[in-house]
């Protein structure tokens, strides 16, 4: 199955009403798919308690070009703005700016992913761990990109917190 978003919004909308679990998202949730947004601002969204804020994909192949993740919350959660697991993810020129959680990933949340960040910016996002981004398990590769102005309230990094779950989780590249 494929999704395709270009030149659209996804703001405003609210999730309520489910546990902590991997399951839904306050703006848009993708399980097992090929997914391009394009030109998009995903925005305003929230989930309270729950998962992700802005959009979340489980098991799919992400771009995300030229897009804006911005002003998404997940109360008593985690992942803000994305959040990403068991997926491939390519962000190319977007934005992620001032999502909020309680828990891990304020701006994106990722575990057992490929994540390839280019020309990306990443910054004002707040959380208890993982301002900018909750990396676990996964492969992470940034280049041409900005992660500032983040802030994490407790252990591990306001702009990336990076845990690695085994011997065979080591790649990263940032320049």
């Amino acid at each position: 199955m494929d999704a395709e978003i270009t030149d659209s919004g996804i703001w405003s909308n609210r999730m309520s009403g489910i546990d902590n679990s991997n399951e839904g998202a306050g703006g848009a949730y993708f399980f097992g798919c090929r997914v391009s947004i394009t030109d998009t601002m995903i925005s305003g969204n929230d989930i309270l308690p729950g998962f992700c804020g802005g959009a979340a994909f489980y098991g799919s192949d992400v771009a995300l070009v030229n897009t804006s993740i911005e002003g998404n919350g997940a109360g008593y959660g985690s992942g803000g703005g994305a959040a990403f697991g068991f997926s491939t993810v390519r962000t190319i020129n977007t934005a992620i700016l001032g999502n909020v959680v309680d828990f891990y990933g304020a701006g994106l949340l990722a575990w057992d992913s490929d994540i390839t960040m280019m020309d990306t910016v990443v910054e004002k996002n707040t959380g208890t761990y993982g301002g900018g981004a909750y990396i676990s398990g996964s492969n992470i590769s940034i280049s041409d990109s900005s992660l500032s102005g983040n802030r994490a309230f407790d252990w591990g990094g306001g702009g990336i917190h990076r845990w690695i779950k085994s011997d065979n989780d080591k790649h990263h590249r940032i320049r």
